[in-house]
């Protein structure tokens, strides 16, 4: 027997997975024409730029999906007082229990999507070098998403039903 909170949860599921497809998709083009350097840069191609702006996005959509709507529903499914956790709180909650693999990666990763608020066209040097450590991170961010969906799948989904 599902209910609304258990729906929630596979929505969420749902919508990260889809981010991550979409993610790896844009990944996969940009693997063409990475790592990028200061003489590339300012080199790429209007289709280069559109396969790292999706890469940017989708990336920055499934960290916001983990971060802000699964991490914080696997919270409240381990503990009643969940919504009064500060974020180090939750992401600790969610390391000591397995729902995540490094709460300080985590952290990190965050750091790399901050990052990307900033637009160094004027600056190829730390364009590139900033482009280049989100390529990267794409992976790691996956491998949080992959143990936080088995761990909600197994430990949050399975136990409500």
């Amino acid at each position: 027997m599902t209910n609304g909170y258990t729906e929630r949860i596979n929505a969420i599921l749902r919508e990260c997975a889809i981010h991550s497809e979409r993610l790896e998709s844009a990944r996969t083009k940009c693997g063409a024409f990475f790592p990028l350097d200061a003489t590339s840069y300012p080199e790429l191609t209007a289709d280069q730029v559109e396969h790292i702006d999706q890469l940017v996005y989708r990336f920055t959509k499934l960290q916001d999906a983990l971060g802000a709507k699964l991490f914080p529903g696997i919270a409240s499914a381990l503990r009643e007082d969940a919504a009064a956790l500060s974020v180090m709180d939750t992401l600790a909650l969610l390391e000591k229990v397995g729902a995540i693999p490094d709460a300080g990666k985590w952290i990190q990763l965050r750091e790399t999507r901050n990052e990307l608020a900033h637009d160094y066209v004027d600056d190829p040097e730390q364009g590139s070098a900033q482009l280049n450590a989100l390529y990267e991170a794409v992976a790691e961010l996956e491998a949080v998403r992959v143990q936080a969906d088995s761990f909600a799948r197994s430990r949050v989904l399975e136990s409500r039903l």
